[in-house]
């Protein structure tokens, strides 16, 4: 488990959100005191997505993607069959 200050969580609050949605805990500490606990959601059913903390971006389809196969990519995303 990580320890980071208010101030600390206030400049990096992206990357330290990032962390979380990866499975770590981490403690928000005000002048050395724990004050709240971070941690990942545990709400069953909660979908991140399987490209969640990759580096894989996903480029505007535009008209590109037609007769439903959006929805072969939003099924892969979820981890089942269009």
């Amino acid at each position: 488990m990580t320890n980071v200050t208010i101030q600390d969580l206030k400049q990096s609050m992206a990357a330290v959100l990032k962390r979380v949605g990866l499975g770590e805990w981490i403690t928000v500490c005000k002048h050395g005191k724990p004050v709240a606990r971070l941690g990942p959601p545990c709400e069953p059913g909660l979908h991140v997505g399987s490209r969640f903390g990759t580096d894989y971006r996903i480029e505007p389809a535009g008209r590109r993607l037609s007769r439903g196969a959006y929805l072969a990519v939003l099924a892969d995303d979820r981890g089942g069959d269009a």
